[in-house]
């Protein structure tokens, strides 16, 4: 008799366990939708705070260290020191500012092998100064 009992509750607990694995199931369905939702409204009210904490045509007037420093209105000449940048640049249909890069971006942009290339880890600030202010 006791095996009976035990084998009718079998499933009885089968059925509990599919039950419970189907409400957890959906509950965290419906907490991963939610979820999703709540960082996109997120992502969409920081995206708009950022953009309207930002006042219009600003330029930094100091570099990340504190130093006072003057943009020009118009920039020329752009030295790249990496290779990503250098790729925006490219993609931007800038590369006839560009007077030099890092020695990795002839690795990953066409035509700027023939440009004078900087270690970007010990750049020489004289030489890029003097590719800078030329005219």
């Amino acid at each position: 008799m006791h095996l009976q009992h035990v084998h009718h509750q079998v499933p009885q607990s089968k059925q509990r366990l599919q039950q419970n694995t189907e409400a957890s199931t959906n509950t965290q369905e419906q907490s991963s939708a939610q979820d999703t939702e709540d960082a996109t409204k997120s992502d969409e009210t920081t995206d708009t705070e950022q953009v309207n904490e930002m006042p219009e045509n600003t330029r930094p007037d100091t570099d990340r260290a504190g130093n006072s420093i003057t943009l020009p209105d118009n920039i020329e000449r752009v030295i790249s020191f990496a290779p990503s940048m250098t790729q925006v640049i490219e993609e931007l249909g800038l590369m006839d500012k560009l007077v030099a890069v890092d020695t990795q971006s002839p690795k990953y942009v066409d035509g700027v092998d023939e440009l004078p290339q900087f270690n970007m880890m010990t750049p020489d600030i004289e030489a890029l100064a003097s590719r800078l202010n030329r005219t």
